[in-house]
């Protein structure tokens, strides 16, 4: 968890170290990371740790999220893709068919918690299910292991279902739906793993809704002799997970009480760093250790509020508090887009998106959902040519975001810049210098294409109309 924040942070460099020295090991047939070691990747972890499964794709994600986030072939045909194909190997060989016609994991541990031999648990099948998405896709762009890719769909296509038995997710197959929880790894569908989120059916997103509710009250991490009437979680990495399941279903001011209540209030020392124990006096908040792994998986959870793109879908403040003032720049998202964006009171008064890639992009549209339809037209979602409206929180349409016909060449960064204007209520209003939408008098207008950023004809003279629509119009 230590390098989740690098990718949405634009610092992917600071990953290059956990990069090399996995890539290193890679050069066998299968690969199974174990839970603790050292220069050599030997298995030196106690026994329970030894059999969390869920480590090798867990890893893997981070070589498949180094290629998302960047586009850089290179290093998906270097580094990610091997590390990605020999996990893949391992779970293909180590999940057992059963007489129902599904894989299962077993023997497999949940982290933090017993039993030590459980089949299926939850955080095993999520990232399995993830990687093998992954790597089939990856295999595919380079053009290598065909042969290996039937069995990786077998596996995907018959792989167990997420545990849960219809009212909440389980930690494992064979779990109580009410078990003590020393971690929260039954919500990783949800984040890391990106199975279940805001663009899943309400079913799925209302079933993990319900998981993470109960979570708190679940914990056999609470401090007995905690000062305050609060919920408390004692260790190091579950509260920062908790920010990013709130995150990821949308659930902003939950986000926001776990990351004051659990974060700030609890863990925080005067160092900057957060205690592994949650202190209960000012000497214990002094002297306990402070770890750097609840500061990063805590930066990761919160940018997790501020921009989500995990589905391949751009999310612009999904979690942000009412009342949260906020500004990021160059956050990177996925497909190789840099991000700009204020937020205020909880929505996006300026967005800048610039494509370094020329990948096709998809935004869902920031305009709030309550708007009056009175005003311009909803934001544009649209390829080159012909541009389509997209409603208010949809992201059926696709933003242009690959290099279009013209003056723009091959490798030019696009950028289209999108601003909140006063006049236009909750709508987004271009401005002069946008390329998205005009105002052409008292109509609106369209533009054919839109601009590349560093040509040398101006966006006044290349926006063309394509179509009008009176502001009043019924048709939105």
């Amino acid at each position: 968890m230590m390098y989740w924040p690098v990718f949405a942070a634009n610092q992917i460099g600071l990953a290059k170290t956990y990069f090399d020295f996995f890539r290193r090991h890679a050069d066998i047939d299968g690969i199974k990371v174990p839970g603790l070691t050292d220069g050599t990747c030997r298995e030196m972890s106690y026994l329970p740790c030894r059999n969390w499964q869920c480590g090798t794709a867990w890893c893997a994600q981070l070589f498949w999220w180094g290629y998302q986030y960047t586009g850089d072939a290179a290093f998906l045909r270097d580094s990610a893709y091997p590390f990605m194909r020999e996990a893949a190997k391992f779970y293909r060989a180590y999940a057992i068919k059963g007489d129902d016609g599904k894989y299962h994991i077993f023997p497999s541990t949940p982290p933090e918690q017993s039993p030590w031999w459980a089949t299926d648990p939850g955080i095993d099948i999520a990232l399995i299910r993830a990687l093998m998405k992954a790597v089939i896709e990856a295999s595919g762009l380079l053009g290598l292991d065909a042969d290996l890719r039937p069995g990786w769909r077998d596996l995907l296509d018959n792989l167990a279902e997420i545990p849960s038995n219809g009212q909440v997710l389980l930690d494992h197959r064979d779990a109580a739906p009410d078990c003590r929880l020393g971690h929260t790894a039954l919500l990783c569908a949800v984040y890391t793993a990106g199975e279940i989120g805001l663009g899943s059916p309400r079913e799925a997103q209302e079933l993990a809704v319900r998981t993470l509710r109960a979570i708190p009250q679940r914990t056999s991490r609470a401090v007995a002799d905690y000062p305050f009437d609060i919920a408390t979680w004692n260790d190091d990495c579950c509260w920062p997970n908790l920010i990013g399941y709130a995150a990821r279903l949308g659930l902003a001011e939950q986000a926001r009480d776990f990351l004051y209540d659990y974060g700030i209030f609890q863990h925080l020392k005067p160092n900057g760093l957060f205690a592994f124990d949650c202190p209960v006096n000012d000497r214990q908040r002094l002297t306990r250790w402070g770890m750097p792994d609840s500061s990063e998986a805590m930066t990761a959870a919160v940018s997790e509020m501020l921009l989500q793109s995990y589905d391949g879908v751009i999310r612009i403040a999904p979690a942000a508090p009412a009342e949260w003032d906020a500004k990021f720049e160059r956050f990177l998202a996925v497909g190789a887009f840099e991000v700009d964006a204020e937020i205020a009171a909880g929505r996006v008064r300026t967005l800048s998106l610039r494509s370094l890639k020329g990948n096709p992009c998809r935004l869902v549209n920031p305009c709030p959902a309550d708007a009056t339809r009175r005003g311009p037209p909803p934001a544009l979602l649209y390829r080159a040519r012909p541009p389509r409206r997209c409603a208010p929180g949809k992201a059926d349409q696709s933003l242009a975001g690959h290099p279009p016909a013209g003056n723009c060449q091959g490798g030019s960064q696009l950028t289209v810049n999108w601003r909140l204007g006063a006049a236009a209520g909750p709508f987004l209003q271009a401005q002069p210098r946008d390329h998205l939408l005009r105002r052409r008098g008292s109509s609106w207008a369209y533009p054919a294409s839109p601009v590349c950023a560093g040509s040398a004809q101006s966006t006044h003279d290349r926006v063309k109309p394509v179509k009008r629509h009176s502001p009043d119009s019924s048709s939105y």
